[in-house]
């Protein structure tokens, strides 16, 4: 079993969303979303904003932890191992799904994950697994193009 204080979990959980934040603002946005001159708003306008306040909110929470570090009676946050096996397992295949979404594309990758997690976090009804996992992706998916106007991988 794994404890961690309220302020450490709070400094914690600060740096690793600035640092994702930062990585999406300064990498991944500017590589994903096309510029296009001339147009207002941007593309890539919403992401930006999105992103900067979550940045904002992240160092907020960093120096709230910060501030509390010496306080007595914090909360105390545990983990089970078996909690943080199945975390591990779900990183994991979310990594795997984004390594195979642009190769085999949204539909058939989003199903795969959808079924796997559903049967590892204890789904026994195997149709109704099935099922779910073929049509709420199919769903998203028409939602998307159909009512969005957005291209899907």
């Amino acid at each position: 079993m794994f404890s961690v204080k309220e302020s450490k979990m709070e400094q914690v959980a600060g740096i690793v969303l600035a640092v994702g934040s930062a990585i999406f603002l300064f990498l991944i946005i500017p590589n994903q979303i096309a510029h296009q001159e001339g147009v207002f708003p941007s593309p890539r306008t919403f992401p930006q904003i999105i992103t900067g306040v979550l940045i904002f909110v992240s160092i907020l929470l960093f120096f709230s932890g910060w501030m509390k570090r010496k306080q007595e009676n914090q909360k105390v946050y545990t983990i089970s191992k078996e909690a943080a096996k199945m975390s591990g397992i779900t990183l994991g295949a979310m990594c795997i799904y984004i390594i195979i979404l642009p190769i085999i594309s949204y539909i058939p990758a989003t199903a795969l994950l959808a079924a796997s997690l559903t049967f590892i976090y204890g789904q026994r009804n195997k149709i109704l697994g099935i099922a779910l996992a073929i049509a709420i992706p199919v769903l998203i998916y028409l939602a998307f193009t159909n009512l969005l106007f957005l291209r899907l991988p």
